[in-house]
């Protein structure tokens, strides 16, 4: 397991914080898996973190990041 794998804010295009949104994070590619999304907003306003397992084959793997309508795609390559 990777702790704190991903780290991500959620905010518009202007900086502001969109508060109110709920990421989700899934696996796109890879064998890997999505462990917990945990909020920090109550540190640093709009921060999340995500635990990933990578999968057991060497390579890519890339976890899909959804708040609203935004998606964002994060490879990380295990060996």
């Amino acid at each position: 397991n990777l702790r704190e794998a991903i780290l991500f804010r959620v905010a518009e295009s202007t900086g502001l914080v969109l508060e109110t949104i709920e990421p989700q994070v899934t696996v796109v590619g890879g064998n890997g898996s999505v462990g917990r999304l945990v909020s920090y907003n109550s540190d640093i306003p709009g921060l999340f973190a995500v635990d990933v397992r990578l999968g057991a084959l060497a390579g890519a793997n890339v976890f899909r990041i959804r708040a609203g309508d935004v998606t964002l795609d994060v490879a990380i390559t295990g060996r």
